[in-house]
């Protein structure tokens, strides 16, 4: 069974009358997991022989200033930009690759997450202590989440129809309901001296996971209870903007990226470092094709995106040149986001310095 089949499955309950929409999803909820399961085997049969294709930039675009977190909707075949500077989500149409809107109102937006189920995309905003609620069909920001501390990353399980955000103020995660729009309960995740900065969620099995980028871990969270489970060591300071996470749910691994140059490989079902693979300078996001096994790095120092096959944990290749134009600091103009289409076979970077979204394929 294919990716798409779920993507299917979602578009044609987003068509149904208001009636029936809510019979559908609740038939999608229950399904959902045995799609999972169907996926693992067939991950099982394409991770035996690796997938090896060939990445190449196919063009750059212009956003707004110093993008950050960057999130794609596999079901619109939207891409949405949070630009921290300008205080606006760019939205890219997949199949022009034009920006078809600019969303204004937002204050130091950083983290995007998409929520595919409800049609919802939610952006923290860093300055003003908000989360903006943006519905995808008009592109129109429909409620602000308020009292959510020096909110970063931010991720969503679709299947509880939960948003979980990293506070790097007082040290805690948000619980937020997506269907109230309204915070349920913190979790604290780290020590007063540490920040939590990255969220990454896996439906399958209802945990989430938050990097902390002055501990030196990566705190699990049970999503049934919203208690902490364990903070399993890492070797570096992780990336210190909410975007360095990536979790395949088929494989129940989860990759974070450090400062020493390194992806660090948890082993989700044992919670446990179980490897730690070398790619390029000042990696910052992960993005995980959970269909092919590869995963993407951003390599801010280098300004290249770092390939991996998750099957072996090796680099299999390199794209060089991911930013073009002058850096507006040291030697640092790199890509910093990643996120993957694995349906299009595409990978979107955010480029901060330079304001730009690189898009590599993978076909």
């Amino acid at each position: 069974m294919d990716v798409r089949f779920l993507l299917f499955a979602v578009d044609s309950a987003r068509k149904m009358s208001t009636i029936e929409r809510p019979q559908i999803q609740l038939r999608l909820a229950r399904r959902v997991p045995v799609i999972f399961a169907s996926l693992m085997l067939l991950s099982m049969s394409l991770f035996a022989t690796p997938i090896v294709h060939a990445q190449a930039v196919v063009t750059r675009i212009q956003v707004g200033t110093e993008p950050l977190g960057i999130a794609v909707d596999l079901v619109t075949e939207q891409v949405y930009v949070a630009n921290f500077q300008s205080g606006t989500v760019s939205v890219i149409n997949e199949k022009t690759f034009a920006v078809i809107a600019t969303i204004s109102g937002f204050s130091g937006p950083v983290g995007v997450a998409v929520n595919v189920k409800t049609d919802r995309v939610y952006v923290t905003n860093l300055f003003s202590n908000t989360i903006t609620m943006i519905n995808d069909k008009d592109h129109k920001p429909e409620a602000t989440i308020t009292g959510v501390l020096c909110p970063k990353g931010i991720d969503v399980n679709p299947l509880t129809d939960t948003i979980y955000a990293a506070n790097e103020c007082t040290h805690t995660v948000y619980v937020i309901d997506g269907s109230t729009n309204t915070i349920v309960t913190q979790v604290p995740v780290v020590a007063a001296s540490q920040s939590p900065e990255s969220v990454g969620v896996n439906p399958q099995t209802n945990r989430i996971y938050v990097t902390d980028s002055g501990g030196f871990a990566v705190t699990v969270i049970d999503g049934s209870t919203n208690t902490v489970i364990t903070n399993i060591p890492v070797p570096g300071y992780q990336c210190a903007v909410g975007i360095g996470i990536g979790v395949n749910p088929l494989t129940n691994r989860i990759y974070t990226s450090d400062y020493n140059g390194e992806v660090n490989v948890i082993d989700g079902s044992s919670n446990t470092l179980i490897g730690d693979i070398p790619v390029g300078s000042l990696p910052c996001g992960v993005g995980v094709d959970s269909v092919t096994n590869l995963l993407y790095v951003a390599n801010q120092g280098s300004n290249s995106v770092s390939v991996i096959d998750a099957s072996t944990n090796t680099v299999i290749a390199t794209v060089p040149n991911v930013a073009m134009g002058p850096p507006t600091t040291a030697n640092v103009y790199g890509p910093l986001g990643v996120t993957v289409d694995d349906h299009r076979n595409l990978v979107y970077t955010s480029n901060s310095a330079n304001s730009q979204v690189t898009v590599i394929s993978c076909a």
